[in-house]
């Protein structure tokens, strides 16, 4: 099965694959699990290896799902600028 075989039917799909279509200086959409509720914020496509890396150091959420879909409506990630340091 291919990544594009994995991709469902909302755009959401592997980090690598989002960040790509997003392309630098550009944003992301991502989805965040908790407790069986997905909430949908807009990050910077410069920030998500720091998000994703965070995320594997301490699983604070059920999972993290990434998507090159349009990105108007959706509120900014919090503390975004905690994600965007080196």
């Amino acid at each position: 099965m291919t990544r594009a075989d994995e991709e469902n039917s909302t755009g959401f799909r592997h980090a690598q694959d989002a960040v790509a279509a997003g392309g630098d200086g550009t944003d992301v959409r991502v989805r965040i699990w908790l407790s069986g509720r997905a909430f949908e914020y807009v990050i910077a496509a410069a920030a998500v290896g720091n998000l994703i890396a965070d995320w594997k150091r301490q699983r604070w959420c059920g999972a993290i799902e990434l998507s090159s879909a349009p990105t108007s409506g959706v509120p900014r990630i919090p503390c975004e600028w905690l994600y965007l340091g080196s």
